[in-house]
């Protein structure tokens, strides 16, 4: 008789984070766009990746160490969802590491790569329609910046300035983080990362194009209504979303 082995473990919500992750195309995305290293070996940055966002969204818990002990109590479960064998030194700290390594690079903002993925997935993730008899009201689109402070030495540092901190830590560097996102979900439409002592004001113009690319706005198109604060009401703002088709409202906060 045949002995029979039976290896148990807990799926909890990892099929379903997972298969949403899928779904918003993150593996095909990273594949398709980012170029690793031709050495690398065994799972692509875009599994990788996925897998890793799965374990972040599951624990609530972004560190990279317990990610090993974490796949190896669902290395079945991850084993069926990417449909390839795996080991579970594939999800070593150092190989989510090289991950962050190769979205961070330089050249992934030099060369636009950031902005390729962040229009590939909200393409992926949202149909635009040009209707002939569009109801009153425009699709909303918010505008808003927000700055985190961090412990990090600025020496030679490309986003780690000092600037005005929102969080009243004149004391520690900070990056700025400039948003829109997509009413009523809230969805994130274009991301601008940079330095912490960038002004809010310059960021809208740019904002607004990321926005644009990111929904395939060419051509005929509905109009969107960008909704901001007093920092968006700068005239050459205003003037360039008027000319592109667009509406504008500020919102006041005393």
């Amino acid at each position: 008789m045949t002995d029979i082995n039976i290896h148990t473990e807990r799926v909890d919500d990892i099929p379903i984070l997972f298969g949403f992750l899928k779904q918003m195309g993150i593996q095909d995305t990273l594949d398709k766009i980012v170029n690793s290293h031709g050495n690398h070996q065994g799972l692509s940055i875009g599994w990788l990746t996925t897998a890793w966002l799965t374990y972040i969204v599951s624990e609530s818990d972004h560190r990279m160490v317990e990610v090993e002990t974490w796949a190896d109590k669902h290395i079945q479960t991850l084993s069926a969802m990417i449909q390839q064998p795996l080991n579970v030194k594939d999800f070593t700290d150092d190989r989510l590491a090289d991950v962050l390594q190769w979205l961070s690079r330089d050249n992934i903002w030099e060369d636009n790569i950031w902005e390729e993925i962040e229009n590939h997935l909200c393409q992926r993730l949202i149909s635009v329609y040009d209707l002939q008899n569009e109801p009153k009201g425009f699709p909303t689109i918010r505008l808003d910046s927000t700055t985190a402070s961090v412990y990090h030495d600025t020496e030679n540092s490309t986003f780690f300035a000092y600037g005005y901190s929102k969080d009243h830590r004149p004391d520690l560097p900070q990056f700025k983080v400039m948003l829109s996102t997509l009413d009523p979900m809230g969805l994130p439409i274009a991301t601008l990362v940079l330095s912490g002592k960038e002004a809010d004001d310059g960021l809208y113009i740019p904002v607004v194009i990321r926005s644009r690319h990111a929904l395939g706005c060419g051509g005929r198109r509905s109009s969107y209504l960008y909704v901001g604060d007093s920092k968006m009401s700068a005239l050459d703002t205003r003037a360039f979303i008027q000319s592109g088709g667009d509406y504008y409202t500020l919102v006041w906060c005393w």
